[in-house]
């Protein structure tokens, strides 16, 4: 069967590869948006933005990891 897109996410800038637990999608954003970087979770069902950490800016923040119910974040 087709895929079926049930929402989008407007990032503003190149995203890396996310980790999806607990109903949630955890992505950090590659370099600088909007003068800082950032990490954010969305909910699975509706995309909508639950959550979002904003750091200085810097050269990069890896992708993130979820264990054990916490999201584990490395600049």
């Amino acid at each position: 069967a087709p895929l079926t897109e049930l929402w989008s996410y407007p990032a503003g800038a190149a995203l890396n590869s996310p980790a999806v637990a607990d109903g949630r999608v955890y992505l950090t954003v590659q370099g600088n948006w909007s003068g800082y970087m950032h990490a954010l979770a969305l909910d699975t069902v509706t995309g909508a933005e639950t959550w979002r950490a904003r750091f200085q800016p810097g050269n990069s923040l890896n992708p993130p990891s979820w264990f054990a119910g916490k999201v584990y974040l490395q600049r």
